[in-house]
């Protein structure tokens, strides 16, 4: 397996200052909130939405950017032969917030991918600020300065549409959903609680999608479709103290559209969330006890200090009349591979209640620090 990594392209830093403003978001209806987040980081504390109020689902969850924090917006797809991947985010984070950020600029915007080869491909570019609107119907655009990355999502969030020009890599990424969007413990609604692990928040607007991918990177041709996924992360502490082992992952496995996140944090707290829909209806979002059962395949859990990485996972979320999702997950490709993180793509099959071979394919990752 290859690494191509493309350069890092460097972006003269703004000073403008952190603002929220309102303007009418093309396309949508209402009052649009424009928040402007400058590359330097601001100084002084910041104040989380980890209790959902009326923001929308894809709105900043961060009252100011500071070096501590972090929030991003992430889309991945799979195609669907199996033999490519990508996913890239826009990312709200120094060094200091996020293992990947840099010490320039807060905005930075990334992308990962796999060729059919396995030869991967990188691509990491700073921006000069970033500037998001979000409307009361669920329409968001995201405009990373700088970079030549960007989003429009529409009312609802029924589709979404990245489109990248940068110099080494140009084109767009569309996403059609086919799941309604959730927090971690239910349905989009205010007053849910929006932590998955000490400190960090979640939204999921696009569970699951049809997805289609025209890029040019590097002057190769990348033109498939597949499936694909959208969501977003927040905190307010440094992102790799918040767990022991996390484990998240998604999967479009005969009619469902399965989510899971199970994360092992300091002290032994575990934090869980498990989703399935089918037809366009959910039929369990939830993040109590037992919401979601992820192990890894061929290793221990809790993983401890084994060093060794998985063959795979088996997931078990009930969905429902004493039936429980059966998924099994292999992988057939990896887009990140370091001594404490894995990303990966590849194929899922399982059963409910041990009936009907299901099969399908997803993208997942597990994050690993060595403890006791």
């Amino acid at each position: 397996m290859q690494l191509q990594t493309l350069p890092w392209t460097s972006s003269l830093l703004s000073a403008v200052l952190f603002t929220t403003t309102l303007s009418d978001l093309v396309g949508a209806t209402g009052t649009s909130i424009v928040t402007t987040i400058p590359a330097a980081a601001t100084v002084g504390p910041v104040i989380a939405e980890y209790v959902s109020g009326n923001s929308a689902v894809d709105a900043p969850k961060l009252s100011a950017y500071n070096s501590t924090v972090f929030d991003w917006w992430y889309f991945d797809a799979i195609s669907s032969d199996l033999t490519q991947g990508l996913f890239l985010t826009f990312n709200l984070a120094l060094a200091t917030g996020v293992s990947g950020g840099n010490n320039e600029s807060i905005p930075f915007a990334s992308i990962y991918g796999i060729w059919p080869n396995q030869t991967l491909y990188l691509y990491s570019v700073p921006g000069t600020s970033a500037v998001v609107e979000s409307s009361p119907n669920q329409a968001t655009r995201g405009t990373w300065e700088g970079t030549g990355f960007s989003w429009v999502a529409s009312p609802d969030m029924e589709t979404y549409t990245v489109t990248i020009n940068s110099t080494y890599i140009s084109g767009t990424l569309s996403f059609e959903s086919k799941a309604p969007a959730h927090y971690p413990c239910g349905a989009v609604e205010p007053g849910s609680d929006l932590v998955v692990a000490p400190s960090v928040g979640w939204t999921n607007a696009v569970p699951d999608a049809d997805a289609s991918v025209s890029l040019s990177v590097g002057g190769t041709a990348v033109e498939w479709s597949g499936i694909g996924y959208h969501d977003k992360n927040w905190g307010t502490e440094f992102f790799g103290s918040t767990f022991n082992s996390w484990y998240w992952g998604h999967v479009r496995i005969g009619p469902y559209s399965v989510v899971w996140f199970s994360v092992l944090a300091p002290g032994d707290r575990q934090y869980l969330s498990g989703y399935v829909a089918k037809d366009r209806e959910v039929i369990n979002a939830s993040c109590g006890p037992g919401s979601v059962i992820v192990r890894p395949v061929g290793t221990p859990y809790p993983r401890g200090s084994d060093p060794n990485w998985p063959l795979g996972y088996h997931i078990s979320i009930g969905i429902g009349e004493g039936k429980t999702l059966n998924v099994t997950v292999e992988q057939t490709g990896v887009i990140i591979s370091s001594e404490g993180s894995r990303r990966l793509i590849g194929r899922a099959t399982g059963s409910v209640n041990g009936g009907l071979q299901l099969e399908g394919y997803g993208q997942w990752e597990e994050l690993w620090q060595a403890y006791e």
